[in-house]
């Protein structure tokens, strides 16, 4: 059985900028948005729950500079304000998700769908598979399958996924977004009409599981 393509996103594009410290903030509620149902059920007092929050927000940035020091993590906005964030590296001859998150209010609009159709329109660009890694709950698993990843590996508490060029579910489209991942530099906003797709819900964001 042929997997469902997914709809095609026809709202406003959403554009990348790279991040600069004044995103502090956001990239924390971003974080935070993703843990919220896994916090209500702590039972935790709020200061509790935000020191927690900000020590694993530290410790996943931390984390992925070490292992991925080339890697670039960019701002995600739609209709003129910031909701999400897109973190990719290019390692051992493939592209690699790292995370994309969006806010509740930009969750369920295609932009997920979209930014990760732009990926693999990047990673066939330059020759490469696109991977990444997501937790076995995760309902987004299920965009992925129908987008042409396919599991990659034996599963843990995460399942590695991977996508080639010319894998069933495939969406094609205009050429991929120069500057994206070239380099993973440029400091421009850009438009995602030529980038890499995402995750329609988002809850849990796609993030690389950390190291023991």
């Amino acid at each position: 059985m042929s997997r469902a393509t997914p709809p095609a996103f026809s709202g406003p594009a959403p554009q990348l900028r790279e991040l600069t410290l004044d995103d502090l903030p956001l990239m924390q509620a971003v974080f935070a948005s993703t843990r919220a149902e896994e916090m209500a059920l702590t039972g935790w007092p709020p200061e509790l729950k935000q020191g927690f929050l900000q020590m694993q927000f530290e410790a996943q940035a931390a984390d992925y500079e070490r292992r991925f020091p080339a890697s670039r993590c960019q701002v995600i906005e739609w209709q003129g304000q910031a909701v999400g964030r897109l973190w990719i590296a290019r390692v051992e001859q493939r592209l690699h998700l790292l995370d994309i998150s969006l806010l509740p209010e930009a969750r369920e609009q295609g932009l997920g769908t979209r930014l990760l159709q732009d990926l693999q329109q990047q990673a066939r660009a330059l020759g490469l598979p696109l991977s990444l890694q997501v937790l076995l709950g995760n309902p987004a698993r299920r965009l992925y399958a129908r987008l042409g990843f396919v599991p990659d590996g034996a599963p843990t508490a995460y399942q590695a996924m991977i996508w080639r060029a010319g894998s069933a579910g495939q969406v094609e489209g205009p050429d991929a977004m120069v500057g994206l991942t070239s380099g993973l530099t440029t400091g421009t906003t850009t438009s995602a009409t030529t980038l890499g797709p995402a995750n329609p819900v988002f809850t849990g964001s796609t993030a690389v599981p950390p190291t023991p």
